[in-house]
């Protein structure tokens, strides 16, 4: 009996394809991919065959089983006010996370992939999305960034059922370019560079901040988020600084983690330093005010970019080489280990997550370009001694 000869049969609805017998004799069931949404055909021995498996696909299509890939426009997916990828798993991140993903979603991918349908997206398109950020001549890490933000979005969409696969995991990450602070010889400012400063800054608000700075290796945003409650005696009469968080100049708030789960550290300053912290304290300051306020009554700490342009500032005054306000903090730990102290002391004192971090930097620094600590200086820099 051939399809002709036998009883019709009702109409298959759209999507469920249809069993249609070949001149072999064979039965084929024609559907649509649940991925692509192309024709695709199996043969099969019967029409019985052919019929099962087709009403196999429908059921799995509709249970869920078979994810068909929603339509929506990646950009929607990413920014949609409620149900969007931001608003829904931001919250669960970390500021600085978050601002990293949606600056390079909406810097780099978008204007490029925004009005794809999460459906169509397909490895090419994130080819092209590498291709075209290199011909801009942006830095292999501003591409990985751009890349690692679009993986993740197409993750979660993955995980909601929107996607089958995410495409971006197809296609290779750029290397990492190597840290420019290891495998090179750091040159931090010397004890006498940072004097000059420190004397060009005399008279400012920024000369304390910076001293802290020098006598610590606080990172920028741990100085900026420095409280009151933050400076405390020790048993043995010294004093110390409680860093167990950072102002974050972006957002404008406090974030109350450190950098890496090691960042959370006791750092000891001289008394000099201590005495010179407390006489700056406003009368009737709560412990919970920034020690290094924000100029005119602003809310929140001194800005980062107010401090690096005093810093710029003073350089030129001082007549020594540029340096950032950064590579203060480089200084620290080479002094540190001029005088001896071991490296997981040093680690600890930096705040690394791990002490390879610690030498993989510092451990190749000629020492004997570093001033000793007993540098007349140390006592005005604010020495650790």
């Amino acid at each position: 009996m051939t399809a002709q000869d036998g009883p019709q049969r009702a109409r298959r609805r759209k999507g469920e394809g249809s069993p249609r017998q070949q001149p072999n004799g064979r039965w084929e069931a024609r559907y649509a991919d649940p991925l692509t949404r192309k024709r695709r055909g199996r043969s099969f021995d019967s029409e019985r065959e052919a019929l099962a498996f087709l009403a196999s696909q429908t059921v799995a299509r509709h249970s869920g089983d078979v994810v068909v890939g929603s339509t929506r426009k990646l950009a929607d997916w990413v920014n949609g006010p409620d149900d969007g990828w931001l608003a829904l798993y931001g919250p669960a991140m970390t500021t600085r996370t978050r601002e990293a993903y949606a600056s390079n979603l909406a810097r780099y991918v978008l204007p490029i992939l925004g009005a794809v349908p999460l459906n169509k997206l397909t490895r090419q398109h994130v080819v092209k999305l590498q291709n075209d950020l290199r011909a801009r001549k942006l830095a292999p890490n501003t591409v990985r960034g751009a890349h690692a933000a679009l993986s993740v979005a197409l993750s979660a969409a993955v995980r909601d059922g929107m996607l089958a696969r995410n495409v971006a995991k197809l296609v290779a990450r750029p290397s990492a370019p190597k840290r420019t602070a290891r495998g090179v010889k750091i040159v931090p400012p010397s004890l006498e560079e940072l004097g000059r400063v420190i004397d060009a800054l005399d008279g400012t608000r920024v000369q304390l901040p910076f001293r802290v700075t020098v006598a610590t290796g606080l990172r920028i945003g741990e100085l900026q988020g420095l409280r009151w409650d933050d400076l405390r005696p020790l048993a043995d009469g010294g004093w110390a600084l409680i860093v167990d968080g950072k102002w974050n100049d972006r957002a404008r708030e406090y974030d109350d983690a450190t950098k890496t789960e090691a960042g959370d550290r006791m750092v000891r300053i001289t008394r000099s330093l201590a005495d010179d912290l407390a006489a700056h304290r406003p009368s009737g300051a709560p412990g919970d005010a920034y020690i290094f306020p924000g100029y005119q009554r602003k809310v929140g700490p001194v800005s980062g970019t107010g401090l690096r342009a005093a810093l710029r500032k003073a350089q030129t005054t001082a007549g020594v080489r540029p340096f950032r306000w950064h590579d203060v903090r480089h200084a620290y730990p080479t002094v540190l280990r001029a005088r001896g102290d071991d490296w997981l002391a040093i680690s600890r004192s930096m705040g690394h997550s791990k002490i390879a971090v610690t030498t993989g930097m510092y451990g190749h620094v000629d020492l004997a370009t570093v001033a000793p600590l007993d540098d007349p200086r140390d006592a005005r820099n604010g020495g650790t001694k």
